[in-house]
C-alpha cells in the first residue's frame, strides 16, 4: 500500500503546525516530514505508529496514512 504523504500535511495544517514542530513531537527531522509530504519517502513503522497516536489524541480518526490496495476483481 503506497503511503499517503498529502495526509501527513493535512494533519499538520489542521493543526496550524509548521513541518518543525510536527518533527519535534515524531522525533524526526522536518526535512524527514517534507520528504514523507511531498512523497519522496515513506516512514519506517514507528514512525507511522506515532503520527497515528497523535492524529488520534487530536481527533482526527479521519485520516488513513496507506491507500489500501485496489483489488482486481475481474474473473480469470
Amino acid at each position: 500500500m503506497p503511503f499517503q504523504g498529502k495526509l501527513v500535511q493535512q494533519l499538520r495544517e489542521r493543526e496550524n503546525w509548521p513541518q518543525s514542530d510536527l518533527a519535534k513531537l515524531l522525533g524526526i527531522t522536518p526535512q524527514q516530514i517534507s520528504n514523507y509530504e511531498l512523497g519522496k519517502a515513506s516512514p519506517k513503522i514507528h514512525v507511522l505508529d506515532q503520527f497515528y497516536d497523535v492524529a488520534k489524541k487530536k481527533g482526527h480518526y479521519d485520516l488513513h496514512f496507506y491507500e489500501p490496495p485496489i483489488l482486481n476483481m475481474r474473473k480469470i
